[in-house]
C-alpha cells in the first residue's frame, strides 16, 4: 500500500483523496496572495495546482531496494513509477580498498577492540567478504543457484562481530575478576592462619604457666592433692585441646599455602586457554584421522570430565573423541562453561591415569 501511493506520487504529483475538503480549503487560502503575486487567478484549481507543483520541487523522496531476489523485478512491473519517474543510482560490489575502509571506521569505534588490531582485522574481514563473493561465483556455476554478498551483510558482519567481541570480553573480563578474588581470598585465609598461629604460641604461654603453677600447688598444698589432681587433669585436657588446634592448624596452613602456589599458574593457564581457544582450533582437531597419540589423551581426559553422572565410558577411542566434538559450538560452550566446582569423585578418580602420566604434562 505504501509503494501504491508512492507510484501514485510520482506519476501524477498527487496522491488521490490524501486530504480531505477542510484541509484542501485551507491549503487554497493559505496560498491565494502567492498566486496572485505570480499574476495569476486566485482561483481553487490554480492555487491547488500551485501547491502541487510547489511539493513536487521541493520533495524527496529515496527509495532503497535489494537487488536479491524477485522482489525488485516484481515491484518494477507492478509500480512503473518507480523506473519510469526516477533517478536510479546502482551501488556495485564495494573494492576491497573501501571494504577495508569501512570496517576500519566502523572497528574504531569498538571500545574493547585493541588499537593494534583494528586494521588486521578490517583486512581480514574485507578478505572473508571478497572471499566469499568468489565462492558464490563458483557456486553459481556447479550448482545453478545464486548466493548474494552485498554491502549491507558487510555491514551486519561488522556489526554482529562487534556485539560478540564486546559481550565475550564482557565474559572474560568477568572471570579474571571472578579468579583473582579466589586468590584474594586465598592470601586473606593464609593471614588467618598466621594469626591462629600466633594465638596457639599465647595458649601455649598460658599453658606452661598453669603446670608451673599446678606443679607448685602440688608441693605446697599436700593435704588438697584431689583438687591439684583435678586441675592437672583440667590442664592436661586443654594441653590436648591445643595439640588438636595446632594439628589442624597445621594442616590447614599446609592446604592453603599449597592452593595458593597452585592459584596463580591456574589463573594464568585459565586466561591463555580462553584467550586461545576458537571454533577454528577444534574444526581442526576434529578433522584429524589419526591424530598423535598424546592429542588421543588430551581428548579421552576431556571425554572423561565430560561423564554424565559420573558413569566414565568404556570407550575412550578416537572415535569417540570425535563424536563428542560432533557439534563444535556446542562443544566449545561445554568447555567454556564446565562446571569445575562440582566434579564427581569416580570422574577424578578416572583422570589420575592422565594426569601421572608424565608425557601428559
Amino acid at each position: 500500500s505504501f509503494l501504491v501511493l508512492i507510484n501514485d506520487l510520482l506519476a501524477s504529483g498527487e496522491i488521490p483523496e490524501l486530504f480531505p475538503e477542510d484541509e484542501i480549503d485551507n491549503i487554497v487560502n493559505a496560498l491565494r496572495n502567492e498566486v496572485k503575486q505570480l499574476g495569476m487567478l486566485d482561483t481553487k484549481e490554480n492555487c491547488w495546482k500551485y501547491f502541487i507543483d510547489k511539493v513536487r520541487k521541493s520533495l524527496k523522496i529515496v527509495l532503497c531496494f535489494s537487488p536479491v531476489g524477485s522482489t525488485l523485478r516484481i515491484r518494477a512491473r507492478k509500480f512503473p513509477a518507480l523506473v519510469n519517474c526516477t533517478a536510479i543510482n546502482w551501488f556495485h560490489e564495494w573494492p576491497k580498498t573501501a571494504l577495508e575502509s569501512v570496517s576500519t571506521r566502523f572497528l574504531t569505534d569498538v571500545e574493547v577492540m585493541p588499537r593494534d588490531l583494528v586494521e588486521p582485522v578490517a583486512v581480514f574481514m574485507a578478505y572473508v567478504h571478497s572471499t566469499v563473493n568468489e565462492m558464490s561465483q563458483i557456486y553459481l556455476q556447479n550448482e545453478k543457484r545464486y548466493n548474494y554478498t552485498t554491502p549491507k551483510s558487510f555491514l551486519e558482519l561488522i556489526a554482529l562481530y562487534s556485539k560478540f567481541l564486546t559481550e565475550k570480553y564482557a565474559e572474560l573480563s568477568d572471570r579474571v575478576v571472578r579468579l583473582e578474588s579466589g586468590i584474594l581470598k586465598l592470601a586473606e585465609c593464609a593471614e588467618q592462619v598466621d594469626s591462629l598461629q600466633l594465638q596457639l604460641a599465647e595458649q601455649e604461654v598460658v599453658l606452661k604457666k598453669k603446670n608451673q603453677e599446678a606443679d607448685k600447688l602440688i608441693k605446697v598444698v599436700g593435704a588438697e592433692n584431689e583438687m591439684v589432681q583435678k586441675e592437672k587433669n583440667f590442664a592436661a585436657e586443654e594441653e590436648k585441646k591445643v595439640r588438636v588446634i595446632e594439628e589442624d592448624v597445621g594442616a590447614k596452613a599446609k592446604v592453603c599455602e599449597e592452593d595458593l602456589r597452585k592459584a596463580e599458574p591456574a589463573l594464568l593457564a585459565a586466561q591463555a586457554a580462553l584467550d586461545t581457544l576458537d571454533k577454528n582450533n577444534l574444526t581442526e582437531l576434529k578433522s584429524f584421522g589419526s591424530p598423535p597419540e598424546l592429542v588421543v589423551k588430551v581428548c579421552a581426559a576431556v571425554l572423561v570430565l565430560f561423564s554424565p553422572k559420573g558413569k566414565i565410558p568404556k570407550d575412550r577411542s578416537w572415535k569417540a573423541c570425535k563424536l563428542m566434538m560432533n557439534k563444535v559450538d556446542v562443544f566449545l560452550n561445554d568447555l567454556i562453561y564446565y562446571d569445575k566446582e562440582h566434579i564427581q569423585p569416580d570422574v577424578v578418580k578416572a583422570l589420575q591415569e592422565y594426569l601421572k602420566d608424565p608425557d601428559f604434562d
